[in-house]
């Protein structure tokens, strides 16, 4: 299942989980990396760095890039 292996990707990234957003972004699904299952942090993401995200299509899994993070961030 997609699902699976978009968490599996998330996992070996250093993730804890990911989940589905409601946006699309140039034929890909928007991930959101979950960073903890820790109740006091969760929505808390860190503030260091690109908010990176997940992008999915039915051919690949992979981070978002720089500029990538940036147009998705404008769309939101």
């Amino acid at each position: 299942m997609r699902r699976l292996e978009v968490i599996k990707f998330a996992r070996a990234n250093g993730y804890a989980w990911a989940k589905r957003t409601r946006f699309r972004y140039k034929g890909y699904e928007v991930w959101e990396r979950i960073f903890t299952f820790n109740p006091k942090y969760i929505g808390k993401a860190p503030a260091v760095g690109m908010p990176l995200v997940i992008l999915v299509n039915k051919d690949e899994i992979r981070m978002s890039t720089d500029k990538e993070s940036l147009e998705i961030l404008d769309m939101m």
